[in-house]
């Protein structure tokens, strides 16, 4: 066998180890873009602790809009989760709007 062949024979074995991995990358991309589909519309629960730090705001005042049914939240044994997308759209909202609210309670 003569150099050149050597050379082309390592060089195709180089390309098809690349083309797996392009390959395996490309499925992995598929199963990652299928998942985000099937979490579409499922809301980002997070702690009263997480959206603290997320937006300055007190624990007492984010545990008011939960109880209050301002903000939709559930409780995971004595963890309290937030919708943290209605509270960011809660938040967005102008302030006289969050006033009318609270006086119609």
């Amino acid at each position: 066998m003569t150099t050149e062949m050597k050379y082309l024979e390592q060089t195709e074995r180089g390309l098809l180890l690349q083309l797996d991995a392009i390959r395996d990358r490309k499925a992995a991309l598929a199963i990652e873009a299928e998942r985000k589909q099937e979490m579409e519309g499922v809301p980002d629960m997070i702690s009263l602790e997480e959206c603290r730090k997320r937006t300055g705001l007190s624990r007492p005042f984010l545990k008011g809009l939960c109880s209050s049914g301002e903000v939709p939240s559930v409780m995971v044994g004595s963890k309290c989760l937030v919708n943290y997308t209605a509270l960011e759209g809660f938040l967005k909202r102008p302030k006289a709007k969050n006033r009318e609210r609270e006086a119609e309670r």
